[in-house]
């Protein structure tokens, strides 16, 4: 470990025992911060903004009997990958081990009236969340190195800020903090990450090591697999099954017939990509003791794992996570998708589910033996990509699936379609093409059948026209056909000569006329990193006899 001498603000390395008493500052980095190899050349150094930083902390450090001092930014040579890696890992041990924390809090100031702490930058960053926990003390300094509160008599206010238990941040030269850790729920840990953030994606996981108590080495480049391998890690460590009471982020239509309605969200794997997806579980409590948790594992077909499960449908289980939200309204768990081979993901993974009652059902849990995916089955690397490059799934939206109804509705291709999710999966093809035909339906009696063709290809961006057995009736033949190429070659052109829109003309009990105009729409959302299309329609109905227009 190398320390900061703070009489000379020169260096020197301990290793185990010779390790002396020292004092560790917490701060978030800024402009021109003093890195190690900037010792090289103090009149360098001196000269950046960060080195009142270093001055200030080791002045305090003096004052209060200590002789060195370590900050990260300098105390790390950052050059050296193995260095590096043996840093970060062991990071939350020298927060833990120091006799106390200076917490530099730049952008707060205690002499100007209205300064919020609670917005200060030092509460959304990710690495200063073990700073807060690790040490036995922690003492906070404003702008001007006023020392404002220690975090023992600030507890309440912290635990506000922060959501982390009182319990957590009280002081004790005597508490052990990693066994007080491994009894708060791995969601409720996950929770306090949530809405911090790191300028490298992987640094959201490595930032999390001594919250867990594991280790693992440092990628940097593999962008979200750090946090999948951080939730393995974690897997071989603990048994605790609220590691994967995760909820997935929900994206909101803004605009068309389907305002403000929730887009739907693929099935996903058993890990959750990021903390932000654990921000609704900062109430989770354990319903039982951990040692009486069944075991799991990875495998390279997914997490194994034995345990009783809720037959919900033919191919779908209820799969229990042992723990409870902030009332004792029963058990939260997650519904599992059977996708073939014995292996499920993880479906709706927008919400946590309640266990079905037995006594409703009729049916007990029973024992089962199976593999979860691990992830969803895209490649990461995709991850990395602009969302809208992507090949887009498409959404029949509210107002489509109403006016057509569901007793009358042919649709292709059929294997790419997911009934529950109301969902054109293209699973990543380059080209693809799909229709959506209905026609008579009691309540408009329309007199005609009408198709919605849609598609995308490498050349064309996702498009969509209309067609019916009168208009644009090519089209339309070719999806009564089941021709998706002709569909392709007719309907692409068909989009861009603006055939988004029919008018239809009905008689209505009492012979009273009516001219009815569909106009589709395509709009397109990010959901869940994933681009969705949304298919929908327009109703304009024109009574003849009234003269009137209602537009649904």
């Amino acid at each position: 470990m190398r320390l900061l001498i703070c009489e000379t603000l020169t260096f020197q390395e301990f290793f185990g025992s010779q390790i002396p008493k020292y004092a560790i500052l917490s701060h978030t980095w800024g402009e021109e911060e003093v890195l190690f190899q900037d010792f090289g050349d103090m009149e360098t150094a001196k000269g950046k903004k960060g080195w009142s930083k270093i001055e200030k902390s080791c002045e305090v450090a003096l004052k209060e009997g200590y002789h060195f001092m370590w900050i990260d930014t300098c105390c790390i040579n950052k050059e050296s990958s193995t260095e590096l890696t043996e840093a970060i890992n062991s990071m939350f041990q020298w927060y833990q081990y120091a006799d106390t924390c200076y917490a530099y809090i730049a952008d707060h100031d205690t002499s100007t009236p209205g300064s919020s702490l609670a917005k200060s930058r030092w509460f959304t960053r990710g690495w200063t969340l073990q700073e807060l926990i690790a040490p036995s003390v922690v003492k906070f300094f404003d702008c001007n190195w006023k020392e404002f509160g220690t975090r023992d008599k600030m507890r309440t206010e912290l635990s506000s800020i922060t959501l982390i238990g009182t319990d957590v941040l009280k002081s004790s030269k005597r508490r052990s903090i990693a066994v007080l850790l491994d009894t708060i729920p791995v969601a409720r840990r996950m929770a306090w990450a949530a809405a911090r953030q790191t300028t490298r994606i992987e640094d959201i996981a490595y930032c999390l090591l001594g919250i867990f108590q594991v280790t693992m080495p440092l990628v940097y480049g593999e962008g979200e697999r750090a946090f999948i391998r951080l939730q393995e890690e974690i897997i071989k460590k603990s048994n605790d099954l609220t590691l994967f009471a995760w909820t997935a982020t929900k994206t909101t239509i803004t605009s068309g017939p389907s305002n403000g309605h929730v887009l739907p969200i693929m099935d996903r794997g058993i890990l959750a990509t990021s903390p932000r997806e654990f921000a609704e579980a900062s109430k989770i409590r354990h319903t039982s003791d951990l040692r009486g948790n069944p075991g799991y594992s990875v495998s390279n077909r997914g997490l194994r794992i034995k345990k009783e499960f809720h037959q919900i449908h033919e191919d779908r289980l209820f799969m229990g996570l042992l723990c409870r939200g902030e009332s004792r309204s029963g058990e939260l768990g997650i519904t599992l998708q059977h996708v073939g081979h014995g292996n499920y993901a993880r479906t709706h993974p927008e919400r946590l589910e309640r266990a079905p009652s037995t006594s409703s059902s009729g049916a007990k849990p029973s024992a089962q033996s199976i593999f979860i995916n691990l992830t969803r089955q895209v490649d990461f690397s995709l991850r990395h990509m602009d969302p809208t490059h992507l090949s887009p799934s498409f959404y029949i939206g509210n107002n489509l699936r109403s006016i057509s109804g569901t007793k009358h509705v042919d649709f292709g291709p059929k294997d790419c379609w997911d009934e529950s999710k109301n969902l054109f999966l293209t699973y990543e093809q380059s080209t693809f093409v799909g229709y959506y035909r209905f026609g008579n339906r009691e309540k408009y009696k329309y007199p005609t059948q009408i198709a919605i063709v849609f598609g995308f290809s490498d050349l064309e961006e996702p498009w969509v026209c209309i067609a019916t057995n009168a208009t644009n009736h090519s089209v339309y033949n070719a999806t009564k056909e089941g021709d998706f190429e002709k569909m392709a070659s007719l309907g692409a052109p068909a989009a861009k000569a603006n055939y988004t829109s029919v008018t239809l003309k009905l008689t209505r009990s009492g012979n009273s006329k009516e001219s009815v105009r569909l106009n589709v729409s395509l709009d397109r959302y990010i959901s869940d990193g994933l681009p969705i299309c949304v298919l929908d329609v327009r109703h304009e109905a024109f009574s003849t006899s009234m003269g009137s227009c209602v537009i649904m």
